[in-house]
């Protein structure tokens, strides 16, 4: 393995892999569930855009966030190049 973590050609082609998926997460009464897509594969990025459209239908809050910690900005519309969106259902108060 120290062979291969040497060399950048093997380094650059995991992180080109890693940034080439994206992951919804979707949290709700039962859970959390993910769904991966590969952006460059259109008919995983079409399932992972039903899905969202299927749960923003459902009046679910999505956001935008990535790997750095900061501050997730609100999604109205699928991204595909988004490197995880979160979507929860909205609580009620009362």
């Amino acid at each position: 393995m120290e062979v291969l973590a040497e060399n950048p050609v093997i380094l650059r082609l995991a992180e080109d892999a890693v940034e080439a998926t994206g992951t919804l997460c979707i949290l709700d009464e039962s859970g959390d569930s993910r769904i991966q897509w590969d952006r460059n594969d259109p008919a995983q990025v079409a399932a992972a855009r039903a899905r969202f459209d299927e749960l923003k239908a459902k009046r679910y809050l999505a956001y935008k966030v990535d790997a750095s910690g900061g501050q997730g900005e609100v999604l109205h519309a699928f991204d595909p190049d988004a490197e995880r969106i979160i979507l929860h259902s909205q609580m009620v108060g009362g």
